[in-house]
């Protein structure tokens, strides 16, 4: 909440609120792009319209499923590692995550998507899940960012798949295919059961809030992300404990701690795999154990079939955040039930260096995907109040593709009469038809010396000139 009142708008932000929620509902739903994230675009639209827009409106649907993220999160933990230590360590590191929490309040769909992903793992894991709540969950969280179909889709396959086979309980001995059920799990659902229940619901909510928006998609909004699924885990690795700059990201240590963590990726998803397998043959099965293990297979293989077979690009950074989640619950579950101790020392080892890693990136100044916005608001206050604004709207161009839609939210919310609309790409040649410039670094070289910088952004490094024409503030 702190940080959805406190942070400046950032680009993806400003764009959203400009094109999708300024003006009307149907502009939620009317076209697409990788930007509008459908069920968001219209919980923000309800926020605004009901509470006026600022920046903590505009986040209110992403700090509300954050808290819930944050609730669930306490629950699966205590779950899957009961109390203790590994609990606390689990919860903190799925919280904790700097990526993740990012997410947890920036106006954008992926912490609603993340807060319904969770949620429904959290129904399917129970032994009588509530299959219909699951399914509106996982159609809300494909609605909310269309980057976690393939997980969600995966979830629910193996959810399925778990549901339909003779019925384990959770960390107990093997139920006998041939006996009558238990009277605490219930009856096995039907196929039929499980279509009407679980597969519909969630179909028709998904259809119902992106039908209209997809029916516009082109393939050319499908742009961002990665060539490779070694590139998606290491852009992962790195903004997880690497977000921003401090006194240990530049060290040879953090860099070390880097490149280990990369290399557990593949061989956790690997035992994920094969933990179901090697617990069966000991006469018992986690459900946990399955859905984890299962989920990372109906997800990677999909994904690596669409890149092969009509050249999608893998997630990279917040496209693929489900991995964080699945990820560390992955290491939980070894951490927990592995019949090995030195596997279960070693996943507690790196869930302790993924929270002390957490800690120490931990911020409320910026997020990381956009840190040269994160003075935008500093900014453009500044701009706002300079002696002459209040009579006629001054001039602004910045840096072509960075603040530009950020500065002109606050034009357009706080500042109509005092800034005229931004322009956004700097050329020196026309420099002097602007009043002020912001900038960054590299483009200030081109700027004649006789303009006054104002403002350097402490966390942005965004600089803030002023034409010599302009009075002193």
């Amino acid at each position: 909440m702190w940080r959805a009142v406190t942070q400046s708008i950032v680009y993806d932000e400003a764009v959203t609120y400009i094109w999708f929620v300024r003006d009307s509902f149907a502009d939620s739903f009317a076209h697409y792009n990788a930007n509008n994230h459908a069920l968001f675009s219209a919980l923000a639209k309800l926020t605004t319209s009901a509470f006026g827009t600022s920046e903590f409106t505009l986040r209110l649907p992403t700090v509300a499923a954050g808290i819930g993220y944050l609730v669930v999160v306490h629950a699966v933990a205590r779950r899957l590692c009961g109390s203790g230590a590994l609990f606390l360590l689990t919860a903190a590191a799925l919280a904790l995550n700097p990526l993740v929490f990012d997410f947890l309040s920036a106006a954008r769909g992926y912490g609603l998507a993340l807060f319904f992903f969770m949620f429904a793992l959290y129904e399917l894991g129970r032994e009588r899940p509530r299959w219909t709540v699951a399914s509106l969950a996982l159609g809300a969280c494909v609605c909310a960012n269309l980057a976690f179909l393939f997980p969600a889709t995966g979830l629910a396959l193996v959810a399925s798949a778990l549901a339909l086979v003779p019925r384990l309980p959770n960390n107990g001995p093997r139920s006998s295919a041939a006996g009558p059920p238990s009277p605490a799990l219930g009856p096995r659902p039907t196929v039929l059961g499980l279509t009407c229940r679980f597969w519909i619901p969630g179909a028709v909510f998904t259809a119902a809030i992106l039908v209209v928006p997809l029916s516009h998609a082109e393939r050319a909004d499908f742009w961002f992300g990665a060539a490779t699924l070694r590139e998606t885990a290491w852009s992962l690795v790195t903004m997880s404990l690497a977000h921003h700059p401090t006194a240990w990201t530049v060290t040879w240590g953090a860099g070390f701690v880097q490149r280990m963590l990369a290399w557990t990726i593949p061989i956790v998803i690997g035992l994920s795999f094969l933990a179901p397998f090697g617990e069966a043959r000991c006469g018992s099965i986690s459900r946990w154990s399955a859905l984890v293990g299962g989920t990372w297979a109906a997800t990677l293989v999909p994904l690596a079939c669409v890149h092969v077979l009509f050249d999608v690009a893998y997630p990279m950074e917040r496209t693929g955040l489900y991995f964080i989640p699945l990820y560390v619950l992955t290491v939980a579950v070894l951490a927990h039930a592995s019949p090995r101790l030195a596997t279960r020392v070693a996943a507690g080892a790196i869930l302790a260096v993924l929270v002390a890693t957490s800690l120490e990136q931990f911020t409320v100044k910026s997020y990381a995907t956009w840190q040269f916005d994160a003075g935008s608001r500093d900014i453009a206050e500044t701009i706002a109040s300079w002696p002459g604004a209040d009579t006629h709207p001054v001039t602004v161009a910045a840096s072509e593709w960075l603040y530009a839609p950020a500065l002109e939210f606050y034009r357009i919310v706080r500042f109509p009469n005092r800034i005229a609309s931004v322009n956004d790409g700097y050329v020196p040649a026309e420099a002097n038809r602007f009043d002020f410039l912001v900038l960054t670094e590299q483009d200030t070289a081109g700027v004649d010396p006789a303009w006054r910088r104002v403002l350097v952004h402490r966390v942005s490094g965004a600089h803030l000139l002023v034409n010599p024409r302009v009075g002193s503030q």
